[in-house]
């Protein structure tokens, strides 16, 4: 799984929608489209923020380590 397919697996884990995943992690919806679509990568600010919102680690987040 890449990071754009982890960061849409997670944000539906979690039942939220990407106008409710920006706002627990500070940034504008239209930023987690983007992310999700592959269009932009976040910075590393704004994937540790997206980790802490969705209460998992960096490496699931990008897509590197299965979710628990």
């Amino acid at each position: 799984m890449n990071a754009c397919e982890a960061m849409r697996a997670i944000r539906a884990a979690r039942g939220l929608t990407q106008k409710q995943a920006a706002k627990k992690a500070g940034i504008d919806s239209g930023t987690i489209y983007r992310y999700e679509r592959g269009e932009t990568e976040p910075s590393q600010t704004i994937a540790c923020s997206l980790a802490d919102a969705y209460g998992v680690t960096l490496d699931q987040l990008a897509g590197r380590e299965p979710l628990s």
